[in-house]
């Protein structure tokens, strides 16, 4: 078994974790507060959650570093692992049935593993650095992950994300307006986990979004990665984890996607 095949074990374990307790938690008293801003929530939830899927990981492996959403970074003197335990806490406060638990394990930039798993659906998407990916469903069946490969904008079903706003800022409308008429559809569910781990299963043809937190990219970058796509910044430059922006698909469905959120190109009439 391989060092990357290793970890995958790992995060698998822990981001189960993770969701065994988002959902025992799903119908609790919420105690919500606010973080970063008015509109960027956490509650008790996220922080058990967490708290189950470090054990894990501390647990198997002591000396390396964490990157946790809620709890900041420790310190350590081996890989570093990248934890959202609750991405979609607005969805979850709301009841809105779409969330998920991200892990990913990374050698500096260099992603290892990545797990996003969806609890309410008991879907776990899962990948290893030069092995491939797949989804593994309630009843245990495994399918590969594997990107799209559009051949037309105007077929592509895409996603996308707003930043929280401050003082009435404005973050990726324009670029929303000007994919929006030239894409199929687009879908703004409210996790950005979810939105890159449909990319790799070929759920959605592309992905893109501004200021996310290296949390919530890290596991779902793996994901499409060893599922043949492409990670990118919006400007076309290499991404990682603390990289201003993110852009995912085929390589293909990037260079119809990309010039239109960039203002690039203009949108054709679809063919009769």
């Amino acid at each position: 078994m391989t060092v990357a095949k290793e970890l995958l074990d790992v995060a698998i374990a822990a981001a189960r974790a993770g969701g065994a307790v988002l959902i025992e938690m799903r119908d609790a008293a919420l105690e919500i507060a606010t973080k970063r801003g008015e509109l960027d929530l956490v509650t008790q939830v996220d922080r058990a959650a967490e708290a189950a899927v470090l054990d894990v990981v501390r647990d198997r492996r002591p000396n390396d570093a964490i990157l946790a959403e809620e709890s900041g970074e420790a310190p350590g003197d081996g890989l570093t692992w990248i934890v959202d335990p609750l991405d979609g806490t607005t969805n979850f406060t709301h009841r809105l049935p779409h969330y998920a638990v991200s892990v990913g394990v990374y050698d500096g930039t260099r992603g290892l593993a990545g797990v996003v798993y969806d609890p309410v659906r008991d879907e776990l998407f899962a990948a290893a650095a030069e092995a491939g990916g797949f989804l593994e469903r309630g009843d245990g069946h495994r399918t590969p992950l594997r990107v799209t490969r559009p051949q037309r904008p105007e077929r592509m079903l895409v996603a996308t994300g707003f930043a929280y706003r401050k003082h009435g800022e404005t973050v990726n409308v324009a670029e929303f307006e000007r994919v929006l008429v030239g894409v199929q559809g687009i879908r703004r569910a409210g996790a950005a986990t979810l939105d890159l781990a449909y990319v790799a299963a070929g759920r959605l043809d592309g992905f893109w979004e501004y200021r996310l937190g290296p949390w919530d990219t890290a596991a779902g970058a793996v994901l499409v990665s060893e599922a043949g796509g492409t990670v990118v910044q919006v400007d076309g430059a290499p991404w990682s984890p603390w990289s201003p922006s993110v852009a995912a698909g085929h390589a293909d469905a990037l260079n119809l996607l990309l010039p239109l959120v960039r203002g690039e190109l203009r949108p054709t009439a679809e063919e009769p």
